[in-house]
């Protein structure tokens, strides 16, 4: 705007830079409310989620969130103990992983209740107790007092039983020789091989030179094919069930590689010791027992109570796994969502922000181009470095002059490059109207009356104005190729009719 309405020439003017600046204002302005309104409404909104929820939910144990909760539980008229408690618990499962009856045990420390029920941990002091509880020590006494006072007077073997075991004693299981019998079958049940045999029979009657002995020789030797056919494969089929048999028979003889004989012999001696040990220490040795299986049987309910306390308070109920789901959750929440979210507006309001300083210089230079008026500028000596800056800035339009001249009045004047002759406005004519023109074209030498002298006062910051009296101007066909000590002509002035 600067560059296009502050120059001497062009269309626009510095009121009409002014007017530009005040409606791209406007603009931004208005702009700038309507899209700063929502998106600052909805970053305070996200402020409001991340103080309220993010840093509430990642920071349970802080002063400030523990001040927070407080206030909340006042304003919605929940149990404020049982939120503070449920903030440090959260902390507690991050930290330490504790476990569900840990933290019922500290919510049974402090009080805490919910509703009406009072929070408390199990009781393990009754289960632990059940020796006093159920009087087991007391019961354990009484049933040795009942086995002492008993009498133990039992008889293993009745007299039947005394008599079997007699027999059996008396009896030899040596007459039958078991393993001679298996070593006998075994092999073929014949002597000879019948097969071999009845061929040399019928070798023989091919030999033999009489013809009834011959004959008799091969019904010998086809008898005894029939009998190998028939008879051994029986016999062979009945050895084997035998010999099965009396392997079963050999394992009733003997138990384990003993002769039932012995065996029946140590055991009947072995029922006859305890016997006598039962009429002799009967009483002590059921007392011990029972007392070993007394105190066995506490031991094992002992380490079973001890095993159900330790996973109750230290195992089940583990809050850790809970907490790091818990921390997951937050984190992606807040740093996957609400933060970029926050950041997103923040940076599109920063953006928004960054232009109330222009919108501030823009209002600044509003005045500065309304009170600039770049026609009473001295002309420096820049003005006449070249002849293109004479074109440019002092070319006289010639034919705008009349109409000019026919538009205004009388009076001093000067000439405007785009416009024509203006009103001189120069403090020594500014209390003095503008007279008629002369044929309706205003001249500087015959419009106005000389003006009264005026006294100014003068900056004492500036230096004193010195004239400069250059050598004369060449020709006007020459000016166009002056040297360095060209200076621009005088302006034209139309004389008037």
């Amino acid at each position: 705007m600067w560059g296009a309405c502050s120059s001497h020439t062009g269309p626009c003017s510095a009121s009409t830079g002014a007017r530009l600046f005040l409606w791209g204002v406007t603009i931004f302005f208005l702009t700038y409310a309507i899209v700063q309104i929502p998106i600052t409404a909805m970053y305070l909104a996200g402020v409001l989620v991340q103080r309220v929820g993010c840093d509430v939910a990642a920071s349970p144990d802080s002063n400030s969130t523990q001040r927070l909760l407080q206030l909340a539980a006042k304003e919605l008229q929940v149990d404020a103990p049982l939120v503070r408690f449920a903030a440090n618990s959260l902390a507690k499962c991050r930290s330490g992983n504790w476990s569900l009856y840990q933290l019922l045990q500290e919510a049974q420390d402090k009080n805490i209740k919910l509703g009406d029920v009072k929070l408390q941990a199990v009781d393990f002091s009754v289960v632990e107790n059940y020796r006093k509880e159920a009087d087991l020590d007391k019961a354990l006494e009484e049933l040795k007092d009942k086995i002492k006072g008993a009498s133990v007077d039992s008889t293993l073997l009745e007299g039947d039983a005394e008599n079997l075991v007699d027999k059996m004693k008396s009896t030899s299981f040596d007459m039958v020789n078991v393993d001679d019998y298996l070593q006998k079958i075994e092999g073929s049940p014949t002597m000879t091989n019948i097969s071999t045999f009845s061929q040399r029979l019928r070798a023989a009657a091919s030999m033999v030179g009489v013809p009834k002995t011959a004959e008799e020789l091969r019904k010998s030797a086809d008898r005894l094919d029939g009998y190998n056919k028939d008879l051994v494969v029986d016999i062979r089929a009945q050895l084997k069930g035998l010999k099965k048999q009396l392997e079963e028979l050999k394992g009733l003889v003997q138990v384990n590689g003993t002769p039932i004989a012995t065996v029946v012999n140590e055991t009947y001696h072995r029922v006859l010791e305890a016997q006598k040990m039962i009429k002799d220490n009967g009483t002590e040795k059921i007392v011990e027992l029972g007392t070993k299986v007394a105190k066995e049987l506490v031991e094992h309910v002992d380490e079973y109570i001890r095993h159900v306390k330790r996973q109750v308070t230290e195992v089940i109920g583990r809050c850790g796994p809970v907490s790091t789901a818990y921390d997951a959750t937050v984190n992606s929440v807040c740093k996957g969502v609400l933060l970029p979210f926050n950041g997103y507006w923040v940076s599109v309001g920063w953006c928004l922000i960054s232009g109330i300083p222009a919108m501030i210089i823009a209002l600044l230079l509003v005045p500065l181009f309304r009170r600039l008026d770049p026609f009473l500028i001295p002309p420096s000596e820049s003005d006449y470095i070249s002849d293109t800056a004479y074109s440019e800035r002092d070319t006289i339009p010639l034919a705008q002059v009349n109409r000019k001249a026919r538009r205004g009045g009388g009076g001093r004047g000067v000439y405007d490059n785009r416009n024509g002759y203006l009103h001189d406005y120069s403090p020594e004519y500014r209390d003095h109207h503008p007279q008629r023109s002369v044929a309706g074209v205003t001249s500087p030498s015959v419009a106005y009356v000389p003006a009264p002298h005026y006294n100014y006062t003068r900056d004492p910051d500036l230096p004193p104005y010195k004239p400069v009296h250059g050598p004369t101007a060449p020709p006007v066909h020459d000016w166009g190729h002056g040297g360095p000590d060209y200076h621009k002509p005088p302006p034209y002035y139309f004389p008037g009719p």
